[in-house]
């Protein structure tokens, strides 16, 4: 990968032409350079690439180990969240979290695959929960706020991909 690089221009110094009045003009200049022929072209401005030192270092990611011997999950009582008033508003959350309007439709995709839309989704088998679900699980991810901003963070992480946290466990 190239280094990026900053440029500053120098234009020429060129002379200014005089523009007779609007009742005097003529289909000629009242005033030609004389440095310089009137059919050549002005020389381009020169540029001195400046280096621009890179802004962060990126960080292999190291996929976490998983036991072959796995535990069951442990079941996750869903209390209250069943009687949430935005138990399929996803969309509201997603957008408090700063998630952008580019990412909704892809972020749909992610949201009716894993829960159904349903904010009070738990996967039986790894014990995810919420719309996203956010793995391991909890209760604790049936705050609406809580999960989107989880699956947030994930998002950002991935480099605003959803491919590191979801796509590449499909």
């Amino acid at each position: 990968m190239l280094p990026l690089v900053a440029c500053t221009a120098e234009a020429p110094a060129q002379e200014p032409w005089q523009v007779a009045p609007q009742n005097q003009r003529t289909a000629t200049p009242t005033h030609t350079p004389t440095n310089t022929p009137t059919n050549t072209p002005t020389p381009l401005p020169t540029f001195t690439p400046t280096p621009v030192p890179p802004t962060a270092t990126p960080v292999p990611y190291v996929p976490p180990r998983v036991s072959a011997q796995g535990s069951a999950p442990q079941p996750i009582a869903t209390g209250g969240c069943h009687g949430h008033p935005d138990r399929y508003n996803w969309q509201k959350y997603a957008y408090l979290v700063g998630f952008p309007e580019w990412v909704m439709p892809e972020l749909a995709v992610i949201v009716r695959s894993e829960s159904g839309g349903d904010l009070c989704a738990v996967n039986p088998s790894s014990g995810a929960t919420c719309w996203i679900q956010q793995h391991p699980g909890g209760s604790q991810f049936f705050d609406p706020m809580l999960c989107m901003s989880q699956g947030y963070s994930k998002w950002l992480d991935g480099g605003q991909s959803f491919y590191r946290h979801w796509y590449a466990h499909w």
